[in-house]
């Protein structure tokens, strides 16, 4: 933000990259020019033969990738996977109350970081990978920390010595997690069942023999979703669960609105998405953490395939074109106290920018294709926690973490955890 009061809303980064701030540009950039996504993406390919969704720079491939993927992360698609995400939740809030219990007392300082790190692995897991991983049973599973291992090794390649991905040692990836992949994929041809889950390997496999792609294609989509469905989510969960016990006013709000929700709901009848959807409020939580902290906080880059004009700046083509998302999102025009969270800006009727100037997921032909997956998780570990556990900061001095924020692909606090004071709710 200090670069764009400073010199502007279009600002050169680096030799052949600028940085713009411009709503309007950023629209005409993602949406009517549809420009490509810049050379940049090339760095987190699995190896340069390897190409998924995410690292597709080429549009006419890129559209053809994505139209073979979308069936897998529709609506009625999610409809299918959502009991999955839902009992990996209940097996989160098991971990919540078990940890009450280890400590015999009516509530506990629960680390829920890691334990919301676990759950979202697990979430891909049943639901892309067959089964779950198993991370909320066994915390000390040495998977979880290899994940992040691998995941932050990346981040240091893939920004500053890509070049050293060619190396054998490196180019042919993590061999543990190249052994899961086929594992798991081997596991579901191999034993397919007489009705196969309707999860999102179910149509992996199924899409794989009407288009034909390879097993290099697969895999990579699979990792792709590990890394990318995974870190996000739960960064974005630690934050929302910060922000509601660092405000009380508005959790007290929220378990209201839940509460009532959850009351109103006939005996046995487990929580859905489909209503959760219609709570203003703990939708204007998720938006409001997500407009404060995207998860790509560093933002989205494309590339000029022509000469582009930008806030009366040329970029010639072949300029790499950077939208910094929080820069947008910080607007005090649009958002008015913007270092404020400030959930019910949402819920205000006169405020009407959420389609314009609201970008975690990026925006146009090549936004997240996991952006219902990802808020129907959300929606549904937030409220299942809160319906469970009243949940308070904790009094432990010791025990509170900074907000100092890291930044790898996503956003990360630095401290590494986040204690949060559970105690079991009457009648849960």
């Amino acid at each position: 933000m200090r670069w764009k009061l400073q010199y502007g809303d279009v600002v050169r980064i680096g030799p052949n990259t600028v940085m713009v701030s411009q709503v309007d540009a950023v629209h005409d950039a993602f949406w009517k020019a549809d420009l490509p996504k810049s050379s940049m993406y090339h760095r987190f390919r699995r190896s340069p033969e390897v190409v998924a969704l995410f690292t597709e720079t080429d549009k006419k491939e890129a559209r053809n990738k994505r139209r073979m993927l979308a069936h897998g992360f529709s609506v009625s698609y999610l409809r299918n996977i959502q009991p999955m995400m839902l009992a990996v939740v209940n097996r989160m809030c098991d971990n919540f109350a078990g940890q009450i219990d280890a400590q015999s007392s009516a509530s506990a300082n629960v680390d829920v970081y890691n334990i919301l790190s676990h759950l979202t692995t697990d979430v891909i897991g049943d639901t892309c990978f067959g089964e779950s991983f198993g991370l909320l049973e066994d915390p000390r599973n040495p998977f979880s920390e290899r994940l992040t291992a691998y995941f932050k090794r990346n981040f240091v390649l893939d920004m500053l010595f890509p070049f050293l991905k060619q190396m054998p040692i490196i180019k042919n990836g993590d061999p543990i997690f190249n052994q899961m992949l086929d594992e798991k994929l081997n596991k579901r041809r191999n034993n397919p069942g007489k009705e196969a889950r309707k999860d999102i390997l179910t149509f992996l496999l199924d899409a794989q023999k009407q288009e034909g792609f390879d097993d290099q294609f697969l895999l990579a989509t699979m990792m792709m979703l590990l890394l990318a469905g995974g870190d996000t989510t739960s960064r974005t969960l630690a934050l929302v669960l910060r922000f509601l016990v660092e405000n009380p006013e508005v959790l007290k709000d929220l378990e209201a609105e839940i509460l009532g929700y959850a009351k109103s709901l006939p005996k046995d009848e487990p929580i859905s998405d489909e209503k959760l959807q219609d709570l203003p409020l703990l939708n204007a939580v998720i938006n409001e953490t997500l407009r404060m902290y995207p998860p790509a906080l560093s933002g989205f880059s494309r590339q000029a395939d022509k000469d582009l004009n930008y806030c009366n700046t040329f970029i010639p083509a072949g300029t790499d074109v950077t939208i910094f998302i929080q820069n947008l999102h910080m607007d005090p025009k649009v958002y008015p106290n913007p270092t404020q969270w400030n959930p019910y800006r949402w819920t205000h009727p006169d405020f009407v920018f959420q389609k314009t100037h609201f970008f975690p997921f990026s925006v146009g032909s090549r936004n997240c294709i996991g952006k219902g997956f990802a808020m129907t998780e959300m929606r549904l570990a937030i409220s299942r926690t809160i319906i469970d556990f009243e949940l308070s900061e904790v009094e432990d001095e010791r025990l509170k973490a900074s907000w100092e924020i890291t930044q790898y692909l996503t956003v990360h606090l630095t401290d590494g955890r986040y204690f949060v004071k559970m105690k079991k709710r009457a009648g849960a």
